[in-house]
């Protein structure tokens, strides 16, 4: 009587099937890293723009609320296409630089400007001696992007009981500042100068 061969391998069907098994679930894990990685990327760009958003307003509230209106009316002007602004611009100077119990041995005054450039919102500062305007006009700012993806940048000053879009003046009360943001679209917000009250209908 003869006897059946014993198999001490695997036939090639079982070993198409384990082979076709073992890359769908690879397959499958990567799509899961995939979008797992995906879903991370898109959370850290919704918080980085969060953050960034937050870091522009603490500037501009900082800036506009600590105004000075004692130096030079030329250190102050605001409008279309100033400071080469694409947009809306406006330059000034603020006593929001901290100097706390005047413990450094320097003014706490700063001049700082704000305008749209190729879609970015940038603050300008410039150096205590630019409060003088030659110096101001030869010396270089220094220029940080604080928001991408800006559209315009409008603003209007609180004057006389009216608001105005030009500004040459220091007899303002309050700032008037609208940002189109490409996504987040227009945010507004209205700065009260420091030393002022609230605002009359």
């Amino acid at each position: 009587m003869r006897r059946k061969p014993i198999s001490n391998g695997f036939t090639l069907l079982e070993l198409l099937t384990a082979i076709s098994i073992f890359s769908l679930m690879s397959l499958l894990a990567y799509a899961l890293m995939d979008g797992v990685t995906r879903f991370q990327k898109a959370g850290m760009e919704i918080t980085q723009n969060i953050e960034a958003y937050q870091k522009t307003m603490q500037w501009l509230h900082r800036d506009i609320t600590h105004m000075v209106f004692h130096i030079s009316e030329s250190n102050f002007h605001a409008g279309v296409g100033v400071l080469d602004s694409d947009s809306g611009g406006m330059i000034m100077v603020s006593g929001g630089l901290p100097n706390p119990s005047m413990a450094l041995k320097r003014s706490h005054l700063f001049k700082v400007g704000y305008r749209v450039k190729k879609n970015s919102l940038e603050r300008l500062t410039w150096s205590l001696d630019a409060l003088n305007r030659q110096s101001a006009e030869t010396q270089k700012p220094q220029i940080d992007v604080l928001l991408t993806d800006v559209e315009q940048l409008h603003l209007r000053f609180y004057q006389d009981r009216q608001w105005i879009h030009e500004w040459n003046s220091k007899n303002v009360s309050a700032v008037h500042l609208q940002i189109k943001h490409k996504q987040k679209g227009t945010v507004e917000r209205i700065f009260l100068l420091t030393g002022y009250g609230l605002l009359k209908s």
